[in-house]
């Protein structure tokens, strides 16, 4: 970016008329507008960066002076205060050059022209602090040399309050600001177009999956009408009457040894047959298909016996149950699990063999997959539209032609 200086504003864009440039080429356009009066400016700001070096060479010249010069009556100096002095002047002077080459030119641009001014500023105090005790001795010894280094220190400050004063006057600003606006218009282009294209390449891909899952729809209806789909729907409801029949069975099992479960907490460790308490505490139903000789009817006898010798609540009523039961109970309820679970495995293997099984479950999964990818698509489609519409083009255009046309007085239209 180029500097500017408001004395030649006035001057610029000085003719009333209408223009129809691509937003792509709005800001060279917009630059090529105030070329000629701009190069003014960007000769001020060279202009002063070169003051800046021939101030610093100046500098280097009178700390040479200062280094060689001579007390004026060195007999009537104490060596005390020689010493005092050449040390002040050592230290003065190497301050001075870290000053110096901290000052390098920048290329000539508007940000880096401000920052190096502001920046010298800061350094120029800093300089000052870390002189001040050095420069005030020495100045009892080399008041002239020292005189000139000031003013020369002097001028390198107004060299710098001048080129902030440049770049920072407020119309110069809007200019700037209007080269950056144009640059973010052009930013918001880009970005609009990379996401219509992805939008488009999204809407495509929403229908193609749409479409797929209809036909997999389809696909599913045409198979329901087939003879080995209506027998898998009826293997399909048989296994799950097998299923609710062994759940009631096990249901059964948990309701005949669940009176007595606090009690075999308690009797499990005077029992022989602790694991098999253990296991049907744990698990009723697989301890029962596991209990072949049907033991539990004799720990149960057992528990009765050791009830009689305990003070525990509600023992009659624990007691009247152990006596309901008998051996044959416990034998069915065995039979009739092992029964529906061979009766469920059976159907389960039909169910498997049936061709309609595979189809169904892959077709399933197909419309399971489909609706997963058309619900991302979808949110993803969404938040790129509120991306795309956060970008504010239209109102960014109309803000960009108004700002160049308090300019230039060119009734801009952005194309």
């Amino acid at each position: 970016s180029r500097v500017v200086n408001i004395k030649f504003l006035e001057k610029l864009f000085n003719t009333k008329k209408e223009a129809q440039i691509p937003a792509i080429e709005l800001q060279e356009w917009f630059e090529n507008q105030s070329e000629d009066n701009l190069k003014k400016i960007d000769e001020n700001i060279d202009s002063s960066f070169n003051e800046v070096e021939n101030i610093k060479q100046n500098i280097i010249t009178h700390l040479k002076e200062l280094e060689k010069s001579e007390l004026m009556n060195p007999d009537v100096i104490q060596s005390r205060e020689k010493h005092m002095m050449q040390g002040n002047r050592e230290a003065y002077i190497r301050k001075m050059n870290n000053f110096l080459d901290s000052l390098t030119i920048p290329e000539l641009t508007y940000d880096s022209a401000l920052e190096f001014s502001q920046s010298l500023e800061e350094k120029l105090d800093t300089l000052s602090q870390n002189t001040q005790r050095s420069f005030y001795i020495l100045k009892n010894f080399f008041d002239d040399v020292l005189s000139k280094i000031t003013k020369e220190l002097k001028e390198l400050e107004n060299t710098g309050k001048y080129i902030i004063k440049i770049v920072t006057e407020d119309e110069v600003k809007k200019i700037l600001d209007t080269i950056d606006s144009i640059k973010d218009f052009n930013e918001r282009l880009h970005n609009k177009e990379k996401i219509e294209t992805k939008l488009d390449e999204m809407n495509v891909e929403l229908v193609e999956k749409e479409n797929k899952k209809e036909e997999t729809k389809e696909k599913i209806e045409k198979l329901k009408s087939s003879e080995s789909f209506i027998e898998y729907n009826n293997l399909i409801i048989k296994e799950s009457n097998a299923n609710k029949k062994i759940n009631k069975i096990k249901t059964d099992i948990l309701q005949v040894i669940s009176p007595f479960e606090k009690s075999l907490r308690k009797f499990q460790r005077e029992s022989v047959k602790e694991e098999i308490i253990k296991a049907y505490l744990n698990n009723p139903s697989k301890a029962l298909l596991q209990d072949k000789d049907i033991d539990i009817l004799n720990i149960l006898k057992n528990l009765k016996i050791w009830l009689n010798k305990e003070d525990i609540k509600s023992k009659e009523k624990i007691i009247k149950k152990i006596d309901s039961l008998n051996y044959k109970i416990f034998l069915d309820l065995a039979e009739n699990l092992v029964r529906s679970e061979k009766e469920a495995e059976s159907i389960k293997n039909s169910v498997k063999a049936n061709p309609s099984d595979m189809n169904f479950k892959e077709l399933a999964y197909q419309i399971e997959h489909f609706d997963s990818k058309i619900k991302t698509l979808k949110s993803e489609i969404k938040k790129s539209e509120t991306e795309l519409n956060s970008l504010k083009i239209k109102s960014k255009k109309e803000k960009l032609e108004s700002e160049i046309f308090e300019f230039s007085g060119t009734e801009l239209t952005i194309i």
